[in-house]
Protein backbone atom coordinates (compact mmCIF):
# COMPACT_ATOMS: atom_id res chain seq x y z
CA UNK A 1 0.00 0.00 0.00
CA UNK A 2 1.30 3.46 -0.88
CA UNK A 3 0.79 6.29 1.59
CA UNK A 4 0.64 10.01 0.93
CA UNK A 5 1.34 12.52 3.68
CA UNK A 6 0.49 16.22 3.47
CA UNK A 7 1.98 18.61 6.02
CA UNK A 8 5.55 18.48 7.27
CA UNK A 9 5.44 20.81 10.25
CA UNK A 10 6.74 19.77 13.67
CA UNK A 11 4.15 17.02 14.13
CA UNK A 12 4.07 15.93 10.51
CA UNK A 13 7.84 15.47 10.25
CA UNK A 14 7.84 13.21 13.30
CA UNK A 15 4.97 11.14 11.94
CA UNK A 16 6.68 10.79 8.56
CA UNK A 17 9.94 9.75 10.24
CA UNK A 18 8.06 7.00 12.10
CA UNK A 19 6.35 5.79 8.93
CA UNK A 20 9.68 5.67 7.08
CA UNK A 21 11.32 3.77 9.96
CA UNK A 22 8.55 1.16 9.62
CA UNK A 23 9.24 0.82 5.89
CA UNK A 24 6.19 2.64 4.50
CA UNK A 25 6.10 3.42 0.78
CA UNK A 26 5.58 7.13 1.36
CA UNK A 27 5.05 10.21 -0.82
CA UNK A 28 5.06 13.62 0.86
CA UNK A 29 3.90 17.14 0.05
CA UNK A 30 4.13 20.44 1.88
CA UNK A 31 4.45 24.09 0.84
CA UNK A 32 8.15 24.26 1.77
CA UNK A 33 10.30 22.55 -0.87
CA UNK A 34 13.29 22.15 1.47
CA UNK A 35 11.14 20.04 3.83
CA UNK A 36 10.14 17.78 0.94
CA UNK A 37 13.80 17.43 -0.06
CA UNK A 38 14.76 16.52 3.52
CA UNK A 39 12.16 13.72 3.51
CA UNK A 40 13.38 12.51 0.10
CA UNK A 41 16.87 12.25 1.63
CA UNK A 42 15.34 10.01 4.34
CA UNK A 43 13.68 7.71 1.79
CA UNK A 44 10.32 9.26 0.94
CA UNK A 45 9.09 10.22 -2.50
CA UNK A 46 8.22 13.86 -3.09
CA UNK A 47 5.18 15.29 -4.87
CA UNK A 48 5.07 18.69 -6.57
CA UNK A 49 1.38 19.22 -5.77
CA UNK A 50 -1.51 17.85 -3.74
CA UNK A 51 -3.06 16.61 -6.98
CA UNK A 52 0.07 14.67 -7.93
CA UNK A 53 0.24 13.12 -4.47
CA UNK A 54 -3.45 12.14 -4.49
CA UNK A 55 -3.15 10.45 -7.88
CA UNK A 56 -0.09 8.43 -6.89
CA UNK A 57 -1.06 6.85 -3.55
CA UNK A 58 -3.65 4.54 -2.02
CA UNK A 59 -4.16 6.41 1.28
CA UNK A 60 -3.70 10.09 2.20
CA UNK A 61 -2.82 11.26 5.71
CA UNK A 62 -2.78 14.94 6.66
CA UNK A 63 -1.28 16.94 9.49
CA UNK A 64 -2.26 20.53 8.79
CA UNK A 65 -2.37 23.67 10.96
CA UNK A 66 -6.01 24.68 10.66
CA UNK A 67 -9.42 23.86 9.18
CA UNK A 68 -9.14 26.39 6.34
CA UNK A 69 -5.90 24.87 5.07
CA UNK A 70 -7.35 21.38 5.45
CA UNK A 71 -10.51 22.33 3.56
CA UNK A 72 -8.56 23.93 0.71
CA UNK A 73 -6.14 21.03 0.28
CA UNK A 74 -8.75 18.31 0.64
CA UNK A 75 -11.80 19.85 -1.04
CA UNK A 76 -10.36 22.51 -3.37
CA UNK A 77 -10.47 22.34 -7.16
CA UNK A 78 -7.02 20.71 -7.26
CA UNK A 79 -7.35 18.99 -3.89
CA UNK A 80 -7.26 15.39 -2.76
CA UNK A 81 -10.95 14.63 -3.42
CA UNK A 82 -10.87 16.07 -6.95
CA UNK A 83 -7.96 13.80 -7.84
Amino acid sequence: MTVGFIGLGNMGQGMVDNLLEKGADLTVFTRTQSKIEAMIDRGANGATSVAELARSVDVVLVCLPDIRTSRDLLLGDDGVIAN
